[in-house]
C-alpha cells in the first residue's frame, strides 16, 4: 500500500516487530506517553514515554537555559544538555527541506499577505530560531483575506509534560463563506465581550486586536492535527503577539459536520437522564456545542491580559498552563451561551435561547463521565482538553447546587439541575482561572487540578467502558483527507484538480508513511 518499513541496518521486519511489540502491547512498558503528575519520588520526564527528552530528568534542568524551547528535544550527550534544532542542516532536516520545497511551490500562488507569511515561515525553517518564527507568527496574523490557508509547524504543546516542546502540524483548508457569518458576528463584538468578561478589570483589554475568524473546511490534516483532529484553532500561542498583533480564529465546519453524521443516535438516550434531556441535546446539542466552540476559539483564547511582569504565563504556570488555558476558553463559552447578547446580535434565536443553553450545560455535564471511556488504565486523566473539561464540572458540583449526581438501576449520571447557579459557578470560576493565569500562579493552577481535574474513580470508569461498549461507541474518531489530484496540460502545467473520496483509514495512512517522490 505504498509503506516503508523503517528496519535498522541488517534488521528483518520480524525483528523490528518483536522489537515494538512491548512498546504497543506490555502495559508495563513506558506506558504514559505525557505524564505531568507523576506522584511524589517519580520523574515526570523520566516517566513520559516521548522523544522530547533523552536521557533527561527535571534535575538536569536546574540552572540550564532552552534557546530553542519550541522546537528541538533536549538530549544529554556526554553529560551535557544539546539541543537538537528542527531546521533544515538539523534535525528531521530531510523531511523539513520537503515541507520548505512546497512551501515555496506555493508561494507564487498566493496572494501577497500569505506569500509574506509563506517566506517567513521558510526563513524559520532554515534557522530554526525563535526570532523567525515570531516574524512569521506577525505575518500569518496580518493574513486576513486570503481564502485559503495553512497551519504549519511546531505548535501545540501538550505532548510535553513541561508545556514547552511543539509538535509538528500541518494543515491546508479553505474559508467556508456560507458558515462563516455567525463566528464573524461573534469576532465583531469582541471588545463587548472583553468588557463584561466576569474576571477582575485589570484582566481586560481595553482594546482587542485583530481577531479573524471563520468557519472552514479542511482539506488536509495531518502530524498532530490529523487524522484524529481538533474541532476549532485559535492562534498563534504566543500570548505577547495575541496582545499586540491579534490571533486568528477558525471552526472546522466539515469536521463538525461530519462528527454530527456520525454519531451513535443512542448515545444521547444512554447517559440522559431523561427523555426531556435526550430530546433537548437531539434538537440543540449540535448548534450549542458549534457555538460554544465559536466562543471559546474567538473570545476565549483571544481575551484578557497579563499583570505587570507575568508576560509568559506558559513558562510561569508550566506543566497545568495548557490545561489551564483550554479550561479558560471553554468557561468563557459556557458564560457567555447565557448572555442575551448572542440574542440581540443575532447568533441565537429568542424563542430557542433557554433551550439551547440548558441543552449545552446537560452535555457538558454529561460529558464528565462519557470521556472517561479514553483512561482505560489508571486512575489519573493526562490528556489537557480532559482535565480541563473534568475540573470544570468536578468544581461546579462542589461549588454550586447546579449538578447533581444520581443512580439509578445501578448507572451513574451527573445531571444538570439549575442553569443559573451553572452559569454563575462558571463566572466564579472563570474569574479564578483568568486571575492565576494573568498572575503567572503556579501554584494555584497546581492545586486547581489536583483536587478536580487529575483524579476519578476507577470503578466509575470501569462501569462507563462497559456502557460504551454495548453502544459501540469509539473513543476516538480518524479522519480519511480527501485525495487531490492533479490534471496536466501537455506542457505539464496543472489546469484542474479532481478530488475523490478515499475511504480506507488504514490504507491512506500506510500511502502517507511512504517515501514520496
Amino acid at each position: 500500500n505504498g509503506a516503508t518499513v523503517p528496519t535498522a541496518q541488517g534488521e528483518s521486519v520480524d525483528t523490528l516487530l518483536a522489537r515494538l511489540q512491548p512498546m504497543f502491547f506490555d502495559v508495563n512498558v513506558e506506558p504514559i506517553a505525557t505524564n505531568p503528575n507523576p506522584g511524589p519520588g517519580r520523574d515526570m520526564l523520566a516517566t513520559s514515554a516521548n522523544n522530547l527528552y533523552e536521557g533527561v530528568s527535571q534535575s538536569d534542568l536546574k540552572g540550564f537555559t532552552e534557546k530553542y524551547g519550541l522546537n528541538s528535544p533536549l538530549v544529554k550527550r556526554d553529560g551535557t544538555l544539546v539541543e537538537e534544532v528542527y531546521r533544515i542542516g538539523g534535525r528531521y532536516s530531510k523531511e523539513i527541506t520537503q515541507i520548505v520545497t512546497h512551501l515555496e511551490a506555493a508561494i507564487p500562488y498566493a496572494s501577497e499577505p500569505m506569500a509574506a507569511a509563506l517566506r517567513a515561515l521558510v526563513q524559520f525553517y532554515r534557522t530554526g530560531e525563535k526570532a523567525d518564527r515570531e516574524k512569521y507568527d506577525i505575518a500569518w496574523v496580518k493574513d486576513t483575506a486570503s481564502p485559503v490557508d495553512t497551519i504549519n509547524g511546531f505548535i501545540e504543546v501538550y505532548l510535553d509534560p513541561r508545556g514547552i516542546k511543539g509538535s509538528w502540524e500541518g494543515l491546508v483548508f479553505f474559508v467556508n463563506q456560507e458558515k462563516t457569518q455567525r463566528i464573524k458576528t461573534i469576532a465583531n463584538n469582541a471588545q463587548w465581550f472583553e468588557d463584561h468578561m466576569p474576571w477582575d478589570a485589570k484582566y481586560r483589554k481595553a482594546s482587542v486586536q485583530g481577531i479573524v475568524a471563520n468557519a472552514i473546511d479542511v482539506v488536509v490534516e495531518t502530524g498532530d492535527s490529523g487524522p484524529v483532529t481538533p474541532v476549532g484553532i485559535n492562534l498563534p500561542n504566543d500570548q505577547a503577539i495575541r496582545e499586540k498583533y491579534g490571533s486568528k480564529s477558525v471552526a472546522l465546519a466539515n469536521v463538525n459536520e461530519s462528527y454530527d453524521k456520525s454519531a451513535p443516535t443512542n448515545m444521547r438516550s444512554e447517559f440522559s437522564w431523561d427523555d426531556a434531556e435526550a430530546d433537548r441535546s437531539k434538537k440543540f446539542a449540535t448548534f450549542s456545542g458549534e457555538l460554544t466552540t465559536d466562543m471559546h476559539e474567538v473570545i476565549g483564547h483571544a481575551s484578557g491580559q497579563q499583570a505587570p511582569g507575568k508576560a509568559n504565563p506558559q513558562a510561569l504556570i508550566k506543566e497545568h498552563f495548557s490545561a489551564l488555558e483550554e479550561g479558560r476558553a471553554d468557561l468563557v463559552g459556557l458564560y457567555f451561551i447565557a448572555d442575551p447578547k448572542l440574542v440581540e446580535i443575532g447568533v441565537i434565536r429568542a424563542a430557542d435561547h433557554d433551550n439551547i443553553v440548558r441543552a449545552e450545560y446537560e452535555a457538558y455535564t454529561r460529558n464528565a463521565l462519557v470521556q472517561l471511556r479514553r483512561v482505560r488504565e489508571g486512575t489519573q486523566i493526562e490528556e489537557d482538553h480532559m482535565r480541563n473539561r473534568q475540573m470544570i464540572v468536578r468544581w461546579l458540583m462542589a461549588n454550586t447546587k447546579a449538578i447533581e449526581s444520581r443512580t439509578r438501576d445501578g448507572k451513574s449520571y451527573l445531571v444538570m439541575v439549575d442553569p443559573k447557579a451553572f452559569r454563575d459557578g462558571v463566572g466564579r470560576l472563570l474569574a479564578e482561572v483568568q486571575r492565576i493565569k494573568s498572575e503567572g500562579d503556579a501554584a494555584g493552577a497546581a492545586k486547581l487540578f489536583d483536587t478536580y481535574g487529575i483524579h476519578f474513580d476507577a470503578k466509575l470508569r470501569d462501569e462507563i467502558v462497559g456502557r460504551v461498549e454495548k453502544l459501540n461507541l469509539p473513543s476516538y474518531s480518524g479522519f480519511v483527507m480527501p485525495k487531490l489530484t492533479p490534471v496536466t496540460a501537455a506542457d505539464g502545467s496543472i489546469t484542474d484538480v479532481t478530488i475523490s473520496y478515499p475511504q480506507d483509514l488504514q490504507k491512506q495512512m500506510l500511502e502517507y508513511s511512504g517515501v514520496r517522490k
